[in-house]
């Protein structure tokens, strides 16, 4: 007896072609984007969008190109002296961009480059040597220790003339001094304050004997503006000008034997510190050195002011800038074209000169006077300028003593005998070769129509470079042979006059130093940060990067522009710049620009997930910036477990980002590779078919794709299910038979002859 069976199960034997060429790449959303920007404001997801895949696909790689970036950011960008706390090696000046403080050791700015403080060697021309000189024809003065082009009377600021001695009477905190007569009229303070500038003592200044204390007659002016007096001007036989820093003021007095009366008053209004004051002897005009203590500059001025009202500014002449002073401002002395400043530093006085041409004021050089700080310039029209120790503890030897240094003004201007000249200096030998070498005073007397010009060598005169002062000139290759050149170009009558030349040169730096950044208290809490910076590093010399919150993190010169994570602060964030000197300390790093970014909201422990059930096949812990490529197996399985292997049509598939903080996240760009595999597309049959004998034949149509993988489907059979189940009957169906064929054990099924097969666009059709 026949028994009743079933169907039915469908095998597919396909003819494989290469896989390449049947490859499809999916590159947009179902939308038609191709990119994907979401903004989180917290932990959240953002949906991209939807992929649509065909049924029967098969994915074999999935990328997504995604990007991290920050929501919000702080910047600290520096590449300008200024930006770098200012020029030199003082404390920091100013704020440093994006940061609320700086602070710097052990490095000095200059050039807007910032390097290892350098272990300056100067090099005196001491101009009262014969010595010094290598060949000249110019004149050589020795005992006043300059050159010309025709001998003058002229005392160089190099020189220290022997020192007036006083004795008698009260000799405390000595100030400002001037000559009226035959007598020193020396201002004199109680204490170390200049407050307590409120005397003036009588000395012959003949003998040295003490006369007494002058009798002061305010008159109208008020008594205190005496005090903090910087600086006194003699004009004339029995005028003197006197300025109070801290009230601004100037008083006019007229002195008589011992009694001083004070004829007139003038303020200035803050900022302007007046530090000095004096009159040109030769023009008759008045002149003021003002600090104007005031954010962001801090300049110092020379201006010209009228006599009869000394709040009438006529000339304005700048100076500099505090970085270019030490101490404090306390005296002045002009001669025609030649400013000399005084600025007052306890131990040490420091001078500097300026050459005045009626359009600005040119740096010419400073020097340091060692004990010898004091308040105060006086003209002695001897081609010499007085002045008196103030701190007596940091100058014992001077105390009770007029000092004197050289003017470097003439005071015997004689003609010129020639009108040009040139002198060599002699060859100073180095300990190693430098390239670089810097003019740290080349002061001269120039009135009009005249000029000194200077050059330098490194090599003994082979190769020479133009130079000015305070300037520097760098040399292509280093030489330890360093000399110095000046033309001194004048006129028929007139000549320059050269009397200090100050070289320095450098051959070791310290051995390391820093400089630092800080933010505000609890104003900055960056997630990372990233550096970048430009920087030269000669020999074994090196430099690090650290970013310290509540830990470290540093960065050495493999790190340039990585982002890395920093641990959360409630307190200051700290950026610090660390330099190393190379061997035998004989290398300095060199950092031309710093460039620090701090992001404050940064994507963190992001995900993608396909499918929208939360999965995450692909997550990165921690802070995602920059770009980064999502891919591997997960993505891959993902997509194929969202794909139905049979029926007709697209599935969507979408696809979501997350995120655990605020940050932007996108997906740039994207592919998904796929192939139609060779499967059941559909099997038209009655599914409540139990087939048994009858006459009438069974229709059983199945349709099948052929793979893009794949030729021609070679051989399907179609197996039925029976009891018992190796009785079960299978028809086999080979490309190019016109029917079917069956393995029938129990001879249950006949093949209709009329059974017929169809292949279109990719699929094929089996009549069974």
């Amino acid at each position: 007896m026949r028994k009743a069976i079933t169907l039915i199960l469908l095998f597919l034997v396909s003819t494989l072609s290469p896989l390449a060429s049947g490859v499809t790449t999916e590159t947009q959303f179902a939308s038609g984007e191709t990119s994907y920007t979401h903004t989180f404001n917290g932990q959240g997801n953002g949906s991209a969008g939807q992929i649509d895949i065909p049924y029967g696909a098969e994915v074999s790689a999935a990328n997504f190109n995604l990007r991290g970036d920050p929501s919000s950011a702080q910047y600290s960008n520096l590449t300008t002296d200024r930006d770098f706390g200012g020029k030199g090696s003082a404390s920091w000046s100013g704020q440093p961009p994006g940061m609320a403080y700086g602070y710097k050791s052990n490095v000095e700015m200059d050039n807007d480059e910032v390097q290892l403080l350098g272990q300056p060697t100067l090099k005196s021309v001491l101009l009262d040597q014969t010595a010094q000189i290598a060949s000249s024809t110019a004149t050589h003065n020795t005992s006043g220790a300059f050159l010309a082009n025709g001998d003058q009377g002229f005392i160089s600021v190099s020189e220290k003339p022997t020192s007036d001695s006083l004795s008698g009477g009260t000799w405390s905190y000595p100030g400002s001094v001037v000559k009226m007569g035959d007598e020193y009229h020396v201002l004199m303070s109680t204490s170390s304050s200049t407050n307590y500038f409120q005397a003036i003592y009588r000395w012959n200044a003949s003998t040295g004997a003490y006369i007494g204390a002058a009798t002061l007659n305010y008159g109208t002016c008020s008594t205190s503006y005496l005090r903090y007096t910087h600086d006194m001007a003699k004009d004339g036989e029995n005028t003197v000008w006197t300025v109070s820093y801290n009230y601004y003021s100037i008083l006019k007095w007229t002195v008589s034997g011992g009694t001083w009366s004070c004829q007139q008053q003038w303020t200035l209004q803050y900022p302007n510190y007046i530090g000095g004051i004096d009159i040109d002897e030769s023009t008759g005009k008045m002149w003021l050195y003002i600090y104007q203590n005031q954010f962001p500059n801090y300049n110092h001025y020379l201006w010209e002011v009228s006599k009869t009202n000394p709040t009438n500014v006529n000339g304005t002449y700048l100076l500099g800038n505090n970085l270019d002073f030490t101490g404090t401002a306390a005296g002045l002395q002009v001669n025609g074209p030649r400013v000399t400043l005084n600025t007052y530093s306890s131990s040490f006085s420091t001078h500097h000169h300026y050459h005045l041409d009626g359009m600005w004021a040119e740096r010419l050089g400073t020097q340091i006077l060692q004990a010898r700080g004091h308040y105060g310039l006086t003209d002695m029209e001897d081609g010499t300028i007085a002045y008196t120790c103030f701190f007596i503890n940091q100058c014992s030897a001077s105390s009770r003593k007029i000092l004197f240094s050289g003017s470097g003004s003439p005071f015997d201007l004689r003609q010129a005998t020639s009108s040009s000249s040139v002198v060599t200096g002699a060859t100073t030998t180095l300990s190693r070769a430098i390239t670089e070498v810097e003019l740290e005073a080349g002061v001269a007397w120039m009135p009009t129509n005249t000029s000194v010009e200077y050059e330098v060598s490194v090599d003994g005169g082979a190769v020479w470079k133009s130079i000015v002062p305070t300037g520097k000139t760098s040399f292509t290759n280093a030489g330890s042979q360093l000399k110095w050149r000046a033309y001194l170009n004048g006129t028929s009558t007139e000549t320059p006059v050269l009397d200090l030349v100050v070289l320095s040169y450098t051959t070791t730096y310290t051995q390391n130093g820093y400089f630092y950044l800080r933010s505000n208290y609890n104003t900055l809490n960056p997630v990372a940060v990233q550096i970048f910076w430009n920087s030269t590093l000669p020999g074994s010399s090196s430099m690090s990067f650290e970013v310290q919150t509540s830990g470290t993190k540093t960065w050495s010169s493999s790190d340039n522009g990585k982002v890395k994570t920093v641990s959360s602060t409630t307190s200051y964030v700290y950026v610090y710049v660390r330099f190393y000197a190379g061997s035998g300390n004989t290398e300095t790093p060199t950092l031309h620009d710093l460039n620090i970014t701090f992001f404050t909201n940064a994507p963190q422990n992001v995900g993608l997930d396909v499918g929208g059930d939360g999965s995450k096949e692909w997550s990165l812990t921690g802070p995602f910036l920059g770009t980064t490529t999502a891919s591997g197996s997960a993505l891959v399985s993902a997509f194929n477990k969202l794909i139905p292997n049979t029926g007709t049509g697209m599935v969507s598939i979408p696809i979501d980002l997350s995120s655990s903080s605020a940050g932007i996240m996108s997906i740039e760009s994207f592919s998904v590779d796929y192939v139609m595999k060779t499967v059941n597309l559909g099997l038209e049959v009655n599914e409540s078919y139990v087939l048994h004998e009858r006459n009438e034949p069974y229709s059983i149509i199945s349709r099948h794709i052929i793979g893009e993988d794949a030729s021609i489907i070679s051989e399907a059979s179609l197996r039925f299910l029976a009891s018992p189940s190796s009785a079960a009957p299978t028809l086999t169906w080979n490309y190019g038979d016109s029917t079917p064929t069956e393995n029938d054990p129990e001879s249950w099924v006949i093949v209709d002859p009329t059974s017929t097969w169809t292949e279109s666009n990719g699929i094929l059709e089996i009549d069974w």
